[in-house]
């Protein structure tokens, strides 16, 4: 086989994968991307908006590789572990800024922190963070101890969650 005729059949074959790839790619389902926005409640203290941030940034990060949406903007309600992951992470940067800072004194996040020291993060989030879609409880909460437990220790407690997440469709 001469070369003239080696490279008219190379390029006769990449052509023929690249009108392949077109065709494909014609009939695969058009796939939205999305813009991931963290809506933050900046009229918070100084300290108290820097926690929510982190509790707002740990959640985008859950979702970073979510960009298929749909036509509408959406506001993400977070998954059972996504939240005791968010809460926690956040907890353990205010007990590190709480070594630097005695003086920074937040309520909530102190509820929050005696909940984890008591071992009943999980249970905290599955009771007072509940959310429709959380349909199935986790086996390993222990709902029976936590309700004891915050009789005496949680009374008049209102959880708290400042901002949101959302995805909003990319025009493109």
């Amino acid at each position: 086989m001469s070369n003239l005729t080696s490279m008219v059949l190379r390029w006769v074959c990449i052509l023929l994968v690249v009108i392949a790839a077109v065709g494909c790619a014609a009939r695969a389902p058009h796939r939205r991307s999305c813009t991931l926005i963290i809506d933050w409640n900046t009229s918070r203290p100084p300290g108290e908006r820097g926690l929510w941030l982190v509790y707002l940034m740990k959640r985008a990060k859950w979702h970073e590789l979510d960009r298929n949406c749909g036509d509408t903007e959406t506001i993400v309600i977070p998954a059972f572990d996504e939240e005791v992951h968010a809460r926690a992470a956040t907890l353990k940067t205010y007990r590190a800024l709480q070594e630097g800072d005695p003086d920074l004194d937040v309520p909530y996040f102190n509820t929050l922190s005696n909940v984890a020291d008591a071992g009943f993060l999980r249970e905290y989030v599955w009771i007072y963070l509940h959310q429709p879609s959380w349909t199935q409880m986790p086996n390993s909460l222990n709902v029976t101890e936590f309700d004891q437990w915050r009789e005496s220790n949680l009374k008049n407690h209102k959880p708290e969650t400042e901002g949101s997440i959302r995805f909003i469709t990319d025009d493109n």
